[in-house]
């Protein structure tokens, strides 16, 4: 029988694991399990993995455990390929801040109310969600700073690329900070993408 670590073996504190119980969540799968203590740690990371894995998850809970809740600086940027993306991502994020309300996240994309988003960024944003387009519209009118940055996920990478977003991602990436953290989730591994990450990661 393979044993399945439970979050708190992995470093996930305790009010996230109450959060995770409450919505069924009592054991790690088996991306979780390897990807939770290396992101806590601070280091680059690719991962490969399907939708329906707990990818999500792997990266979304040891980003909340980093976030300093005082800054009211961007410390965590996950770009994903679509609006329905980036949407479910905004949704498993709140879903673990039931009972952290001082931590704040965002989702940015294409055909939303412009203003309200300019408002939102304004205030006490500590997570954004956003699609490439978009996120680099607003990164070329300077209405988001992002030179506080500590973490970027790029997620579904094979699906950024397929979309046709390879150069919106190098210039996003040349727009943040060197000594951030860097990881990179997808599916599959193009050529492409192993070029992304031997140029922009650190020993992934």
């Amino acid at each position: 029988m393979v044993y399945l670590k439970n979050f708190l073996e992995l470093g996930i504190s305790e009010t996230f694991n109450h959060t995770l119980r409450e919505n069924g969540i009592t054991e790690a799968t088996p991306i979780q399990e390897k990807a939770i203590p290396v992101i806590l740690s601070g280091k680059d990371i690719i991962g490969q993995a399907k939708t329906g894995t707990g990818k999500t998850l792997a990266f979304v809970l040891p980003i909340l455990e980093k976030i300093d809740p005082e800054s009211s600086d961007v410390q965590a940027l996950i770009v994903a390929p679509t609006r329905e993306l980036a949407l479910q991502i905004t949704t498993e994020i709140k879903k673990m801040l039931v009972q952290r309300e001082d931590i704040n996240v965002l989702a940015i994309y294409g055909g939303q109310d412009v203003a309200q988003q300019l408002r939102k960024l304004k205030g006490n944003t500590h997570i954004v969600v956003a699609t490439p387009g978009r996120l680099l519209d607003h990164i070329r009118r300077e209405t988001i700073d992002l030179s506080n940055l500590s973490t970027i996920v790029l997620d579904e990478a094979d699906q950024m690329l397929y979309f046709g977003f390879l150069y919106d991602i190098e210039d996003i990436l040349d727009e943040t900070p060197g000594s951030k953290q860097t990881m990179l989730f997808s599916a599959t591994m193009p050529k492409d993408i192993k070029k992304l990450a031997k140029r922009y990661m650190d020993e992934p």
